[in-house]
């Protein structure tokens, strides 16, 4: 019995044995607040990032589907002005297709074809009296227009000059054409040249993503890619992503890729615009994981660091006072309780002894530092809706603010006048001047954008040189407001932007819709406005188009295309 009482381990004292069970508290409570903050903070980040490639690849894939219908309706146009030139004689077809190839040079070759399928007039007479009758660009135009997917020039690429000596690609559209009897006379047929979204990747995206890490993809509706790096370009890309996007876009994942990285990725199913179908491409937009989440890995590190520093602090200090902590620490510990629900926002100062004070104190810094920590990560969530060339907000803006106003529809007598403008010249300022020119003229046209509105107005940024305006107004006012705000913007715009040495000139066209007027959704509207913006595009730029006419009771006609 001796024995045993003589290699027993010595009791703790009452102090040691408080100051154990104090450390352990201080411990379990900022780990638990850290653990909690740290995973929302985390998995927000990460969801923003996700939706920041997923508008990515959403705007990327809006813009080729809008040239693409654009290409379409030039189609369109050039048949009415070659068939009225055709129907006098061949030559003058040839002459004519020379000029608007020349006029359009996305178009690699125009040809017109007779009813059998012989062409008959084509760009540099390339193809002229060989029977097209069964390739898809004749037999598929019969009766309708026609749009084929990219495709490998194949004689073409024999005849057309390549001075980049890359392999051809294009994209055919093509139209029946019918005399004046209404008969079927022949089919006009383009070779749009793939070049042109290579250009529009250069022209707007690129030089935003490209310091990023970000890396843009189109990739086919058989899964084969059409653009990306060199080494993918006509393999075959399936992600799990690419079926999930078809029935929900846009949408994002992380995901391993077949070169064995995981990359965060963003994709957008291009399902067409307006009367264009679409060819059921899916843009991707990937950033490895590395660069994606660095930002957030650090955020999780320092909020890691001040958890543990003050921790440290906070051990140090219950162990000097544990003798005086038995009735204030169960204090502490209930007030960490409540702040662990909700109920306060932190613990409160203590006054008495002095020691405990400066351990209260040290865990009100602790969850002090915390929730700047956490303000930190709301003003990441902030970037996420503001364009970071110009400070403008951003498309994932303009979608809240709809969303915000749908939600309150307008009484009686309110409406919403909608602008949707374009910069006329800006490519030539990027061609001539750089792109660094090019990026100087949008914060200029931000700045000048914004000082022509007023406070509880609205300007986004949608990407590229497009922007969105949104003004409050009133159904009795509208067109005279929509008007004025046009107005302003345009003699804004028009003055000349130093830049440097030299000095660049833009202008801009706009299309304008009145909310409800023009439509009950507002959606719908902002299409309106888009529709009145090619009015202006197409005649004569450097003007305001209205949707449609506005009846005199609601503030006088409106400004057609």
């Amino acid at each position: 019995m001796q024995h045993l009482e003589n290699v027993m381990p010595p009791r703790l004292t009452i102090k040691r044995r408080f100051s154990a069970t104090l450390i352990f508290a201080i411990a379990i409570n900022t780990s638990i607040i850290l653990f909690f903050v740290q995973q929302d903070a985390s998995r927000q980040a990460r969801e923003q990032i996700g939706r920041y490639l997923a508008e990515t690849a959403l705007q990327f894939s809006d813009r080729l589907d809008k040239d693409m219908w654009t290409r379409a309706k030039e189609l369109e146009l050039l048949k009415s002005t070659i068939r009225t030139v055709a129907a006098r004689n061949a030559a003058e077809a040839r002459t004519a297709i020379g000029l608007l190839s020349r006029e359009i040079p996305s178009f690699a070759w125009i040809g017109l074809t007779d009813a059998r399928g012989v062409v008959r007039a084509a760009t540099d007479d390339i193809l002229v009296g060989q029977d097209i009758s069964q390739r898809p660009v004749f037999a598929d135009a019969r009766e309708k227009p026609f749009v084929g997917d990219v495709h490998d020039a194949v004689l073409l690429a024999k005849l057309l000059p390549n001075p980049s000596g890359e392999a051809m690609k294009f994209v055919d559209l093509s139209s029946p054409v019918h005399g004046p009897d209404g008969a079927f006379a022949g089919v006009l047929a383009a070779h749009l040249s793939w070049r042109w979204v290579s250009d529009i990747e250069e022209a707007y995206f690129k030089p935003v993503y490209e310091k990023d890490g970000i890396e843009l993809f189109v990739v086919a509706a058989d899964d084969t890619v059409l653009l990306g790096p060199k080494a993918l370009l006509g393999t075959m890309l399936q992600l799990p992503l690419q079926r999930q996007v078809r029935q929900h876009s846009p949408a994002f994942a992380t995901t391993a890729w077949p070169d064995g990285a995981t990359y965060v990725t963003g994709a957008a199913f291009g399902d067409g615009y307006k009367d264009y179908p679409g060819l059921g491409w899916t843009v991707l937009a990937r950033q490895p994981v590395a660069v994606a989440y660095r930002e957030v890995d650090a955020l999780g590190r320092n909020i890691l660091s001040i958890g543990v520093a003050i921790a440290g602090l906070a051990a140090i200090a219950g162990v000097l006072i544990a003798g005086h902590l038995v009735r204030p620490l169960l204090t502490i510990v209930a007030a960490s309780r409540r702040l662990l629900a909700g109920d306060i926002d932190n613990i409160p100062p203590y006054r008495g002894i002095p020691d405990i004070e400066t351990l209260t104190e040290a865990l009100r810094n602790l969850i002090a530092n915390l929730r700047r920590t956490t303000a930190e990560k709301q003003r990441m969530e902030i970037m996420a809706f503001v364009d970071q060339l110009t400070g403008l907000p951003n498309r994932a803006a303009l979608t809240r603010r709809l969303g915000e106003l749908t939600a309150h529809p307008p009484r009686r007598d309110q409406a919403l006048a909608v602008l949707y403008l374009d910069l006329d010249g800006f490519k030539a300022v990027n061609d001539n001047l750089g792109h660094p020119a090019g990026d100087v003229v949008l914060q200029s046209v931000a700045l000048r954008l914004s000082a022509c509105l007023r406070a509880e107005d609205f300007a986004a940024r949608l990407g590229g040189d497009e922007f969105v305006v949104l003004a409050a107004t009133t159904q009795g006012q509208a067109l005279a407001d929509i008007q004025a705000v046009a107005a302003r913007i345009i003699k804004a715009l028009n003055h000349p932007i130093p830049i440097g040495d030299a000095t660049a000139r833009v202008g801009c066209s706009l299309g304008g819709a009145i909310w409800p007027a023009d439509a009950a959704g507002l959606e719908e509207v902002l299409r309106c406005a888009d529709a009145a913006l090619y009015v202006s595009k197409s005649s004569g730029k450097n003007r305001l188009s209205l949707h449609c006419p506005v009846p005199e009771a609601t503030g006088g006609p409106g400004t057609g295309a």
